[in-house]
């Protein structure tokens, strides 16, 4: 709950599951629904830093004299968004939520269906500032964060655990997991049910110490195939441990380390997320 009341909320409301991409191409078409004065993207798994943010806003316009773009602070799994601070926006660089947008200027720079479209409007804004006259200033502020880390709404089962932390799995099969053994990775899909693509070498690539590092990062970099554009996909790995086998699906979306090893005890390794 915020301090200043003085806050328009517009929910978009996702029923269907249309991904990111899909959720970007639907933005214009709220674009009349938008009646403050600035415009910014909370994504529904994320917040606002804290109760102070929406007053300190106002304090800030009125220091700085109603800029058209403020470039802000977030904070993404524990990291702080834009990387590249004080510079020109950078594909991976920056979050969606690090940017605060006059109204009338967020209306004219559509968001691109593609899962950079947060990206890619920002940067359309930046091309455009020098002709159109915005003032673009910084700041020094975090506004939102993520509160399970990048989930891009998925479970928060999954996505909410610790770096290192053991993955619990998925209903598809018990797994026993013995620290310190030979994780054997068999095979790796890219997909949906009924649509899959072989990652396997792709994420071998990325094994280390019984380790999986970055699946999100391996993929995207891969330039394998999109095999079910819009919609959230899984990656489901099968293999040996210390000579047991198992089975796992994680999101693709997963951008953190999976170590393989002893479950912590208040979690059942047969959980119902896959």
């Amino acid at each position: 709950m915020q301090e200043d009341k003085g806050v328009h909320h517009l929910v978009v409301e996702d029923t269907v599951g249309v991904g990111v991409g899909g959720m970007f191409a639907q933005v214009a078409a709220h674009y009349d629904e938008i009646v403050g004065r600035y415009a910014y993207f909370l994504c529904d798994d994320d917040a606002l830093a804290d109760r102070r943010v929406v007053a300190d806003f106002r304090d800030f316009l009125c220091a700085n004299d109603d800029p058209e773009v403020i470039m802000c602070r977030m904070m993404i799994n524990g990291e702080i968004f834009p990387r590249n601070w004080g510079s020109a926006p950078a594909c991976g660089q920056i979050g969606i939520g690090c940017y605060i947008v006059k109204s009338d200027v967020w209306k004219k720079h559509p968001f691109p269906p593609v899962y950079e479209g947060d990206y890619h409007f920002i940067a359309s804004v930046w091309s455009a500032a020098r002709d159109m006259g915005y003032r673009i200033v910084w700041w020094d502020r975090v506004v939102s964060r993520t509160q399970t880390g990048l989930n891009q709404g998925r479970s928060e089962a999954v996505m909410g655990m610790a770096p290192g932390q053991p993955i619990p799995a998925p209903s598809l099969a018990p797994i026993g997991m013995i620290g310190g053994e030979c994780l054997i990775l068999e095979q790796a899909l890219f997909g949906v049910e009924g649509a899959w693509v072989d990652v396997t070498e792709i994420i071998r690539g990325t094994i280390r110490d019984d380790t999986i590092f970055d699946i999100r990062r391996a993929i995207e970099e891969s330039g394998v195939r999109d095999p079910a554009f819009g919609v959230y996909k899984s990656v489901r790995l099968t293999g040996t441990l210390g000579g047991q086998p198992f089975r796992l699906t994680v999101p693709s979306s997963a951008g953190r380390e999976f170590a393989f090893g002893p479950p912590p005890p208040a979690r059942s390794l047969t959980g119902t997320q896959s």
